[in-house]
């Protein structure tokens, strides 16, 4: 794996981070694109690496280990190139949305299923709250805190981390990982973004789920990375974060808790060794991320910001069928 050579489809403000974490991980930056126009050749130089102007035929004919993704990419690629690429030994992982939706990755082929998998299951989702060493502790924790009644999750990445969109599907994953996919979904954002890895600022969101639990989301650009997940349940209130996780009763009695390593808070090492993980043939999988219910999640709290009302991620999730 050493000086395994990467290619990376990025913003200018995210050269820095993957530049880092590539040196973390012991890989080789060997192709930088982005869709900053006009940009592609300076921001190569500053990488040192080779200029990446088309990222689809970068994907269709590259050598590289990995093919890193910070920005949504517009176009999409097919669903078909990923495939190959992943065939060729190529491990995709992206910080934010690869679709502008759940509709978007549907008419691309990527939600399409083929003998129980889908080609989104090819792309990671990098980093993910659910893979930190915090959790990986918390196993045995949250099996015992019973059902979960309402999660509360905070997220924030700066815009040199990926900024809101990466933020926002951090959070959703989050969720999603913890008691499933919200029935309705209230948002409110100050922004006007076209689609979801367009977005800015910072959002709010209320989540109802079918079951009656609740979940509450804050997402942000605006605040150095981390993330925050707090349950509450007949087990009483469980807060899980970077640093560590506290458990407690519903009487205050502290019933566990757990500190983890100073490394785990920083976000470029935490980046860092998420890529290096993609290349571990020994290391733990852990299940894809849950793309098209991620992506309808998300693509429902940027409608509801424009509505005013509460939208359905599975009025999106059925339309996404239909454009399968």
């Amino acid at each position: 794996m050493e000086d395994a050579p990467v290619i990376a489809w990025i913003l200018p403000e995210h050269l820095g981070l993957v530049m880092d974490a590539c040196r973390i991980a012991g890989l080789s930056l060997v192709a930088v694109g982005t869709p900053a126009r006009g940009e592609t050749r300076a921001l190569a130089d500053r990488a040192g690496a080779e200029p990446m102007p088309d990222l689809r035929a970068a994907l269709a004919s590259t050598e590289a280990r990995v093919a890193l993704l910070t920005v949504c990419p517009d176009p999409v690629p097919d669903a078909r190139v990923v495939l190959a690429a992943e065939s060729r030994g190529l491990r995709i992982a992206s910080l934010g949305p690869f679709a502008s939706g759940a509709i978007d990755a549907a008419e691309h082929g990527f939600l399409r299923e083929q003998a129980g998998m889908r080609p989104a299951d090819s792309i990671r989702l990098v980093p993910r709250p659910r893979a930190h060493p915090v959790f990986r502790a918390a196993e045995d924790v949250l099996g015992s805190f019973g059902d979960i009644e309402l999660v509360l999750v905070e997220s924030h990445a700066p815009r040199s981390n990926g900024g809101l969109p990466a933020a926002l599907l951090s959070a959703i994953d989050l969720v999603h990982t913890l008691i499933g996919t919200p029935e309705l979904i209230d948002a409110a954002s100050p922004g006007g973004a076209r689609h979801i890895g367009a977005m800015e600022g910072y959002l709010a969101a209320l989540l109802r789920f079918p079951d009656g639990r609740f979940g509450q989301i804050a997402a942000s650009d605006r605040a150095a990375w981390g993330w925050r997940a707090t349950l509450t349940g007949r087990g009483g209130r469980l807060t899980l974060r970077p640093s560590g996780f506290d458990w407690f009763d519903d009487e205050g009695r502290r019933r566990d808790e757990h500190r983890a390593a100073e490394g785990s808070r920083d976000p470029v090492r935490v980046f860092a060794d998420a890529l290096r993980l993609l290349l571990d043939p020994g290391a733990p999988r852990g299940p894809a991320p849950a793309w098209a219910e991620i992506l309808a999640s998300a693509e429902a709290s940027l409608l509801s910001t424009r509505t005013g009302q509460a939208e359905s991620p599975w009025t999106l999730l059925r339309a996404a069928q239909s454009a399968d």
